[in-house]
């Protein structure tokens, strides 16, 4: 109910517990979300502080934990913003997402062309990256796994680490931005692309990477 509502310092409460002092958590700060340039969601690629789930503290014993809104209460049901915010259009889908910066750069870009360590003699192309790790260690040093390939017109997936690939040949995505000449396998492949070139242009904020 709350998704898009919440603010720092709000006092909240889930709403399968009763309404107590040691059930009290203060809103400290919002999730992060990516969202990479192949999204769904019609949203400029970038990073994201996602008020639709914040990282709670217990007023109680001091406990850190994160929730999604819609399992939270308010803790002042007279909050005159919670009344507003009830009558209020849900058609407003993407207000909880506050935009931080764009996305990290990455050796490889979603579309791209790229061999495994695994599977050297295999051509696999970059279906989505999980930008959050991309600059994390795992605790025994190693890379995460952040990308997500697949064998062209093979809807099976497989994670692979950034060291475990190597760049065969640049995608549409990346020549797309970059002022490439850009090349399709068949029809189907190219009306998707032209799909994805629309929802760009979509928005007023786009710019060309240099």
């Amino acid at each position: 109910m709350l998704k898009g509502f919440l603010r720092l310092g709000d006092e909240v409460y889930f709403a399968a517990s009763e309404r107590i002092p040691e059930n009290i958590y203060e809103v400290i700060c919002y999730s992060e979300r990516y969202f990479g340039r192949t999204n769904y969601f019609k949203i400029r690629p970038g990073k994201y502080l996602d008020n639709g789930s914040v990282i709670l503290r217990s007023k109680f014993d001091g406990k850190i934990m994160s929730a999604f809104c819609h399992y939270l209460e308010l803790v002042n049901e007279n909050d005159e913003r919670l009344s507003e915010f009830l009558e209020s259009s849900e058609e407003k889908s993407r207000e909880h997402l506050i935009f931080v910066r764009d996305l990290p750069d990455s050796l490889f870009w979603e579309g791209d062309f790229v061999k495994s360590s695994f599977e050297p003699d295999e051509v696999y192309v970059v279906d989505e990256i999980d930008y959050s790790f991309l600059s994390i260690k795992a605790v025994n040093g190693r890379d995460y796994d952040i990308y997500k390939i697949s064998k062209r017109n093979d809807s099976r997936v497989k994670m692979a680490k950034e060291s475990s690939l190597e760049l065969i040949e640049r995608g549409n995505i990346w020549k797309f931005f970059h002022g490439g000449i850009l090349e399709f396998s068949c029809a189907a492949e190219e009306q998707k692309f032209n799909q994805f070139v629309e929802v760009y242009k979509e928005l007023s904020d786009m710019t060309k990477v240099s």
